[in-house]
């Protein structure tokens, strides 16, 4: 079974409402929605979910996302069916955990404890890492390179990214920026 998976955090309900507004009434696949705790130890919140579901492959998007092209989830549900497909690889392969993850690999990788958003940024690259080397080959389909091209949204300032299917909205764009 597979399902797309938005996480997002209970402040952030105009960007979560903005990210399924995107989709323009696609339901192909079941849209889960995912609320964390307001942003530290994500993957830790994402990770213990994922446990709970019965999806064996699935994709993760932000809510600071818009869908452009809904042909990527025929593209990663069918062409690339039973492959892990990287859908950012800034600041690393799956970066930002935004990919189509098979739930067996997902679990397997590590689960750092943090205390901070530092720790988050760590911990998400320390994600990335352990997802690449436990998932055998996997399909490197696009990525969300940094841009000069910004945007007030939201009342904040925004990096924005984005390719032919997804654009992304990030309010921090380097380690500088953490606080």
């Amino acid at each position: 079974m597979k399902a797309i998976i938005i996480w997002s955090t209970i402040d952030r309900l105009d960007w979560l409402n903005n990210c399924l507004k995107s989709f323009n009434g696609y339901n192909k696949y079941p849209i889960l929605i995912l609320m964390i705790n307001n942003g530290l130890g994500r993957f830790g919140d994402i990770k213990r979910e994922v446990e709970k579901l019965n999806y064996d492959e699935f994709i993760i998007l932000q809510d600071s996302m818009e869908v452009k092209n809904p042909d990527i989830f025929d593209i990663c549900f069918e062409q690339y069916e039973g492959k892990s497909v990287s859908l950012c690889s800034t600041p690393a392969k799956f970066g930002n955990f935004h990919g189509k993850f098979l739930k067996d690999v997902f679990l397997r990788c590590s689960n750092l404890a943090t205390n901070s958003k530092m720790d988050d940024v760590m911990a998400e690259l320390k994600f990335s890492q352990d997802y690449v080397n436990n998932c055998g080959d996997f399909i490197d389909l696009c990525d969300l390179s940094h841009t000069n091209n910004f945007e007030m949204k939201f009342d904040r300032l925004n990096m924005v990214t984005e390719n032919d299917y997804i654009k992304k909205f990030k309010a921090t764009w380097a380690l500088n920026m953490v606080k």
